[in-house]
């Protein structure tokens, strides 16, 4: 993962992403031809308890078929909400 923060105005900030990632069965298994990546902007609001988080992520390459709960996927956008740093 990788973010670039930049403040905007006092305690908003805006952030640009980029991730990569994969899951294994296999301990210690890493099988780079299987990374999935995804990039997207998002906003940071500090407050005295820690930063509100709004992200937009972009699916690069999202996996053909996957069934979540029946349904094929096709939406590559997601829409995150959090409170605290990702790292």
């Amino acid at each position: 993962s990788a973010e670039l923060r930049v403040p905007v105005w006092g305690s908003l900030s805006a952030v640009a992403f980029a991730d990569a990632g994969g899951v294994s069965n296999e301990t210690w298994k890493v099988d780079l031809n299987n990374l999935r990546y995804d990039v997207g902007p998002g906003l940071r609001y500090n407050t005295p308890i820690g930063p509100v988080r709004v992200d937009v992520g972009y699916q690069l390459n999202p996996i053909p078929g996957l069934l979540v709960k029946g349904r094929e996927q096709s939406r590559r956008f997601r829409l995150h909400f959090s409170i605290g740093q990702a790292f």
